[in-house]
């Protein structure tokens, strides 16, 4: 980056475990078969809690403390990506949870407050949980809000600090820091 620019790009995000990882990618091609579309790499995938957008480097402090405090109030989860959709506007194929766990919904909202508290930017559209498979999709696959039969467990332990680096290959994903949820499950 130029020192004139000194921005990063950076969001919260769940990273899926190797097994859901290598599930989510064979569904991507599967789904890709027969569309004009763009598979996003198994590396990359990944579900957005919070975008933050471009901050100077000197905020990641502020970032790191938000992301811990979030992450220490809920409890590890396993999501069950069960849905197969489509955003025509940003031409997206995603998977995601069927209904939204109430728990993902928490930590999306303790991240939001925590960085509303420190005045740090993020995108305040309603949280949409997904993981983009297929990018540049011109139209909806045919198996578009499809269930996904059976579902790819995807247990979450972890809350990620992503940094999005453009490459001449294309956008890296580099983990910036990572806390593990730490807060107690209902009934426990």
């Amino acid at each position: 980056a130029s020192c004139m620019n000194p921005a990063w790009r950076v969001f919260f995000a769940l990273a899926p475990g190797p097994r859901a990882r290598a599930r989510l990618h064979d569904l991507a091609g599967e789904l890709a078969a027969g569309l004009p579309a763009r598979i996003v790499p198994a590396a990359n995938l990944h579900l957005t809690l919070l975008f933050v957008g471009r901050v100077s480097p000197v905020r990641l402090g502020d970032l790191a403390l938000a992301g811990q405090r979030a992450a220490a109030s809920v409890a590890p989860m396993t999501l069950a990506i069960a849905r197969i959709g489509w955003f025509g506007r940003a031409d997206v194929v995603w998977a995601g949870p069927a209904r939204m766990p109430a728990s993902l919904g928490a930590l999306h909202a303790g991240l939001a407050g925590e960085c509303r508290a420190a005045g740090l930017p993020f995108d305040r559209r309603p949280f949409a949980p997904h993981l983009t498979l297929l990018r540049k999709a011109r139209r909806a696959p045919d198996t578009h809000d499809a269930a996904i039969e059976p579902p790819i467990a995807m247990p979450v332990r972890r809350l990620v600090l992503m940094r999005s680096v453009s490459e001449p290959g294309g956008v890296r994903y580099r983990p910036l820091a990572s806390w593990p949820l730490a807060g107690r499950a209902a009934g426990s």
